[in-house]
């Protein structure tokens, strides 16, 4: 049994292996940070980043990971060598990917995913959060349009979802990890807001429409598995 901690200390995502051999597959923005959450849960795991001066900082700290250097959204066939996985972490992966891109992406990660296996993949700028909301509120009430690199590098809940279901796999559970509006958390001093967060995050009542959150998706097993 494989137990991956994807959300705070209290949210822990286990995944079962056949084999008893898990592999799991993390592709961010992040690797060192995403695999600092997970390592030593896996027999195998594989990290990807587009930096290779980030990969060369993990492979100091993490010498039994293996690390490829590629972009999984312009190149998705990168995949196609390796693997099927267990476990796959996308962290601050979707939303920064040019649209056209974000669902072909998926689809290869998805291909290299085991039968049952489980996706956890955040969305660190939904479009339509609270903090969404507030931004396209200030920009009427200023009479200017939204940002067009800010449209473009955001991704609605929905959205996402769609684009998940799209590639075959079943959305489980999500999570929001903050909620309150960036700008006006400067304004307000940690003591104040940090406990709402906290609140907001164990309540997990609205989380479609968190700023940061965790999606949960699994790999269906075929029905005469």
């Amino acid at each position: 049994m494989l137990g991956g901690l994807v959300e705070r200390e209290s949210h822990v995502v286990e995944v079962e292996s056949e084999d008893g051999v898990a592999k799991q597959f993390e592709a961010d923005g992040g690797v060192e940070e995403a695999i600092g959450f997970v390592d030593g849960l896996a027999n195998t795991t594989i990290g990807v980043d587009v930096s290779e001066a980030m990969l060369e900082s993990a492979r100091k700290r993490f010498p039994l990971v293996g690390f490829i250097c590629g972009d999984v959204s312009r190149t998705p066939h990168l995949l196609d060598q390796i693997g099927p996985f267990d476990l796959v972490t996308l962290w601050r992966f979707i939303a920064p990917a040019e649209p056209a891109l974000r669902l072909e992406a998926l689809s290869a990660v998805s291909r290299r995913m085991q039968e049952g296996a489980i996706l956890v993949v955040n969305n660190n700028a939904n479009s339509r959060s609270l903090h969404g909301v507030a931004l396209g509120l200030r920009a009427r009430v200023k009479g200017s349009p939204p940002r067009r690199d800010r449209a473009q590098s955001s991704i609605s809940h929905r959205q996402l979802c769609q684009h998940l279901e799209s590639v075959g796999l079943v959305v489980e559970e999500t999570r929001g990890i903050c909620y309150l509006p960036e700008h006006a958390t400067r304004r307000m001093p940690s003591w104040l807001w940090a406990p709402i967060e906290r609140l907001l995050g164990r309540l997990n009542v609205v989380p479609n429409y968190a700023v940061n959150q965790l999606i949960i998706a699994r790999r269906p097993r075929s029905k005469d598995g």
